[in-house]
């Protein structure tokens, strides 16, 4: 909030009523959507991998204490700007609170492990008849990937490691798959998600994911087809909203179950990705919010509750500020 108080020169106020820290004055959505990724370009994303698993690095020097910025997926140590006024406010902060400046927990040496890999569990689908038969067919439809004889996300890694493809390239590619498997339209996301997975680490998850946004941004929605002249009616545009719904919700359990995998205990990873995946405009709000408010996936995802809260505070701060505080 300092950040965005110096660079619009506006004064700031918090709410202790509904706990938000308000920006004065008026300010158009544009402007502030830039400065907040300022903010996360000087102080969050790594100037040499552009990953954002960064921490603060704070140790003692000769001329007092040092600030950097230690990348935890290539090892990078950077420099903060420290003529940059928000700094001042920055390094007061930790000052006060040391605990709170920590090495990334992902070093660069981190590299060298091998990530563990777990087979996707085959469901057998037994026929039988009468409502049990829907239910089963039901269970099939969701583990496409599981069932499939051929994993499409291993298929799709092996054609990502070649190195030889664009954005237009590798979305065809997994269309194509998708196609000739008789998959639904909320696998294809799965299937980048997890050949990413499988094509990288667990140190270099975060920069994959966010090297193949564009890739995840024309395969996380639909829309309906343009026909010049003809207008799209609120029928149309309803169905394609739910499709878009199911599609991103299917996308971020996934999301979760990877995080769970590679990340274990750290809570923090999964709530990083879902903000990240917004920022890139891969899922939005809503979507987001369907998320957090999703009491099932306490028993399919471990500590989910936790990264759910987490996300909340986000989303609570994302929401715009009392009519009257704007004024």
């Amino acid at each position: 909030m300092k950040f965005f108080q110096t660079s619009l020169g506006a004064a700031r106020n918090v709410s202790e009523k509904d706990d938000k820290f308000l920006i004065m004055g008026t300010h158009d959505e544009e402007r502030l959507t830039q400065e907040l990724y300022n903010f996360i370009t000087k102080y969050v994303l790594c100037p040499k991998c552009r990953n954002p698993e960064t921490a603060v690095k704070m140790e003692q020097a000769k001329k007092g204490v040092k600030f950097t910025m230690q990348c935890g997926a290539c090892g990078q140590e950077s420099n903060f700007d420290e003529h940059d006024r928000t700094f001042t406010f920055f390094r007061q902060y930790y000052e006060k609170h040391p605990e709170e400046a920590t090495v990334a927990k992902h070093a660069a040496q981190a590299k060298k492990e091998d990530a563990v890999e777990q087979p996707a569990a085959e469901v057998e689908v037994v026929p039988v008849e009468g409502a049990a038969k829907k239910k089963r067919e039901k269970v099939a439809k969701k583990s496409d990937l599981e069932t499939s004889k051929t994993d499409p996300r291993k298929v799709t890694a092996a054609f990502m490691a070649k190195g030889d493809y664009n954005t237009e390239k590798l979305h065809s590619f997994i269309i194509d798959l998708k196609n000739e498997a008789g998959m639904n339209d909320e696998n294809i996301p799965l299937i980048l998600i997890g050949a990413i997975k499988e094509y990288a680490t667990k140190e270099n998850f975060f920069q994959e994911v966010r090297r193949h946004a564009d890739v995840l941004r024309m395969i996380t929605s639909v829309r309906p087809p343009q026909v010049a002249g003809e207008v799209i009616g609120d029928r149309v545009r309803a169905e394609y909203e739910k499709t878009n719904a199911k599609i991103q919700r299917y996308f971020l359990f996934e999301c979760a179950k990877i995080c769970q995998d590679y990340y274990k205990e750290d809570t923090d990873k999964l709530a990083l990705l879902i903000f990240m995946l917004y920022l890139e405009d891969i899922v939005n709000e809503a979507s987001i919010a369907a998320f957090v408010t999703n009491k099932k996936l306490a028993d399919k995802v471990e500590r989910v509750v936790e990264v759910q809260t987490k996300i909340q505070k986000i989303l609570n701060w994302m929401q715009p500020a009392p009519t009257q505080a704007a004024q």
